[in-house]
């Protein structure tokens, strides 16, 4: 492991890591077609991010018009809307 202290590259790598958290997120909503709460997903990508982590990455893709997240019953529910095109950019090692 090498220390990073490039603010340019730790920004990258902070893009690519946000990237893959929002494809896996997009990719669980197709694969089940139905809304899901929030903690369902969470459940689902425990071993990966945190619940908070999801949180924020859904309310980002809530923002672009990508998923639908609202409020039901005291739990919010997360609808995809649209599948849309992603590229995530290339993290290079220096």
């Amino acid at each position: 492991m090498r220390r990073v202290t490039d603010l340019d590259e730790i920004e990258s790598i902070a893009r690519g890591i946000g990237a893959s958290a929002r494809v896996e997120i997009i990719k669980f909503l197709q694969k089940e077609r139905s809304p899901k709460t929030l903690t369902q997903i969470a459940n689902h990508l425990k071993d990966r991010w945190s619940f908070v982590t999801l949180q924020n990455h859904c309310r980002i893709l809530a923002e672009e018009n990508i998923v639908e997240m609202k409020k039901v019953k005291g739990r919010y529910e997360v609808k995809l809307l649209k599948i849309p095109s992603i590229f995530i950019e290339e993290i290079k090692k220096r």
